[in-house]
């Protein structure tokens, strides 16, 4: 048995289907296919039931997984231990932040961290609130800042900053009269969304959806100042958090922020690892850095 038949067999249980499985771990489907039959050989049991829809797991192949997963861990968390026992100089702690949040993270704050512990240095890395949950749930990275939550079973979370939910709109907008709205007032609008990987879109839809109404998107674009142009030209509504980074894009001549009636609060900073998992030393002392730097008191 082989660690990387563990990694295939898991991965096939998890997406019930060889292909998307091997084009997840990019190898071929044929790769896949004969490791996990090498497996199954070996163990003398069927793990999975094959049909043309995809792939099950048997009776053997559930009893398996649950030991699949504690052989994983117990791996993962001998070379973290193994690791630590060797003090590393300089030592780099990658940190995933949502696209847009950067400004938000204190320069110095992150230099008072290094200052702290000398042996280790901060190296941060824009991404999208998926692929960074994506990241640290396959155990490609331990630790990241997101701006929303989409697997809350399968990450600890300490959320760093609830914020409000502004409305930019055009000042030509017959909204931009009010200071509050409700979220019916908006069924007639056009939006302006964020590219799809952040999950505060999916959270938007299901608001307008309870409130009645499927938003009309007309514009998807991560670039911030693109999206300015199209609020004040009057080419839709766009929603952001109430932080003066995310706002300064906008010219207060051309556009207003309204706030929500019952704002559902979209928007937030959160800090997040893998559910369960041991930190090796450098993000562990940087995790709880963060939590002692950012969190408000409660």
């Amino acid at each position: 048995m082989e660690f990387r038949q563990l990694q295939h067999f898991l991965i096939a249980a998890q997406e019930n289907s060889f292909s998307k499985a091997a084009d997840k771990i990019y190898i071929s489907q044929q790769a896949l296919s004969k490791s996990i039959a090498a497996l199954e050989q070996e163990l003398k049991v069927p793990l999975f039931q094959r049909t043309h829809r995809g792939v099950s797991l048997t009776e053997q192949g559930r009893i398996f997984q649950k030991k699949a997963y504690a052989i994983m861990e117990m791996m993962n968390n001998t070379l973290i231990e193994m690791q630590n026992l060797q003090a590393v100089q300089n030592q780099s702690i990658p940190l995933s932040v949502t696209s847009g949040l950067e400004n938000w993270l204190d320069i110095e704050y992150l230099l008072a961290f290094s200052n702290r512990y000398p042996e280790y240095t901060i190296c941060t890395r824009a991404d999208d609130d998926i692929q960074i949950e994506e990241k640290i749930i396959h155990d490609a990275e331990e630790i990241g800042i997101v701006g929303s939550i989409g697997n809350p079973t399968r990450l600890d979370t300490v959320r760093l900053l609830s914020l409000d939910t502004l409305v930019a709109v055009s000042r030509s907008n017959p909204l931009s009269r009010y200071e509050c709205v409700p979220f019916s007032a908006l069924a007639n609008e056009n939006f302006i969304l964020t590219h799809s990987h952040h999950y505060a879109n999916t959270f938007l839809i299901t608001y307008c959806n309870m409130a009645g109404f499927v938003p009309k998107v007309c514009h998807e674009t991560a670039e911030i100042n693109y999206t300015a142009r199209l609020v004040a030209a009057n080419q839709g509504i766009f929603f952001l958090p109430a932080l003066s980074l995310s706002a300064s894009a906008f010219r207060e001549e051309e556009v207003r922020f309204l706030r929500l009636e019952g704002d559902p609060k979209i928007f937030s900073i959160n800090l997040v690892k893998k559910r369960g998992k041991t930190l090796s030393r450098g993000a562990s002392l940087l995790y709880q850095y963060m939590i002692e730097r950012y969190r408000p008191a409660d």
